[in-house]
C-alpha cells in the first residue's frame, strides 16, 4: 500500500509547529524514494495538485551497548509545502 512508504508526519519540534502556520508539513519517508515517487504517492493519497517538495537525510547518531558498537537506522525526512488554498487532514495532536 501507498500509505506504507510513509512512516509517520513529524510534529513534535518547535520548528515543524511553526512551519505548519506555513502550510508546511514535515514526514518521515522511506530513504529509497525519489521526489517524484514522493510526489506521485501525495497526489494518490491525499488528492493535491501543486506543492513542492524538500527532502533530506538525517545524520546517523552513533549508539553504544556495553561492548557493541553501531548506528541507528538512517531516516529520510521531507518537508511539503502547500499554496494557502489547500491543506492536508493531519490532526496535531497524532505527535
Amino acid at each position: 500500500m501507498l500509505i506504507d512508504y510513509i512512516k509517520k508526519p513529524v510534529l513534535f519540534t518547535e520548528k515543524t509547529i511553526s512551519r505548519l502556520e506555513n502550510n508546511q508539513y514535515t514526514f518521515d519517508v522511506i530513504d529509497s524514494l525519489t521526489k517524484s515517487q514522493i510526489r506521485q504517492i501525495f497526489q494518490k493519497l491525499y488528492n493535491i495538485k501543486s506543492f513542492k517538495i524538500n527532502s533530506y537525510k538525517l545524520n546517523r547518531k552513533k549508539i553504544r551497548l556495553l561492548a557493541s558498537k553501531g548506528y541507528k537506522t538512517k531516516k529520510k525526512r521531507i518537508i511539503i509545502s502547500l499554496p494557502k488554498t489547500q491543506k492536508l487532514p493531519i490532526d496535531i495532536s497524532l505527535g
